[in-house]
C-alpha cells in the first residue's frame, strides 16, 4: 500500500516531467544550434566528422554524469571517449609529422616559388636548397611521394577503426 509521502513524490514526478523535459530541450536545442552556426557547410566531409564528435561528447557527458542509469555508464563513456579521440586524430592529421621533419632535415625547407604564367595560372616551381642534382630531386620527389602514400594507409587506417568501433559497440551506447 502506498503511503502519503510516496503518492506525493509521485505526484510532483508527474507535475514536473513536462517542465523538465522541455528545459533539457530548450537546453539541447541551443546547444546544437551554437554547433550549428559555426559547422553548416553540408559540401565537406570535416563537418560530419565534427558533428560525430559533437554528438558523441554529449554522449559521453551524459554517460558520466548523474543521470545515467546504466551500472555500466562509466565503461560505456569511455568506448565512446576513444572514437572521439579517434575522430581528433584524423582532424589534426598528423599521422606522418615525424616523416616530415626527417625528410625536411635532409632535403632542406620546402620552398614553393611561382614561375611562368600560362593560361592555366603559374607554373609552381618546388625548391630544395639540398637537392641540387636532378638525381638528388627525383630522389626527394620519391621519397615525398612514399611519405604522402605512408599518410594516406594510416589516415584510412584511423578511419577504419573509428568505424568498426563505432559498428561494434553503437547499439550498446544507450541509456
Amino acid at each position: 500500500m502506498d503511503t502519503i509521502l510516496e503518492k506525493l513524490r509521485d505526484l510532483w514526478w508527474k507535475l514536473r516531467y513536462p517542465f523538465r523535459r522541455t528545459w533539457a530541450f530548450l537546453c539541447a536545442w541551443f546547444s546544437y544550434g551554437r554547433f550549428l552556426w559555426n559547422n553548416y557547410h553540408d559540401w565537406d566531409y570535416a563537418y560530419l566528422l565534427s558533428l560525430l564528435k559533437f554528438k558523441l561528447s554529449r554522449m559521453e557527458k551524459h554517460f558520466r554524469g548523474p543521470n545515467c542509469h546504466i551500472v555500466d555508464g562509466v565503461k560505456v563513456a569511455d568506448e565512446i571517449k576513444e572514437a572521439i579521440d579517434l575522430i581528433t586524430t584524423i582532424e589534426e592529421a598528423k599521422f606522418v609529422d615525424q616523416e616530415h621533419e626527417e625528410h625536411d632535415k635532409k632535403w632542406g625547407e620546402l620552398d614553393i616559388r611561382l614561375g611562368e604564367e600560362t593560361p592555366m595560372g603559374h607554373v609552381a616551381i618546388f625548391h630544395r636548397d639540398n637537392a641540387v642534382t636532378e638525381e638528388d630531386k627525383e630522389q626527394e620527389t620519391k621519397e615525398l611521394l612514399a611519405i604522402s602514400e605512408l599518410e594516406e594507409q594510416r589516415t584510412q587506417a584511423a578511419y577504419n577503426k573509428l568505424v568498426s568501433q563505432i559498428a561494434e559497440r553503437i547499439r550498446c551506447w544507450w541509456d
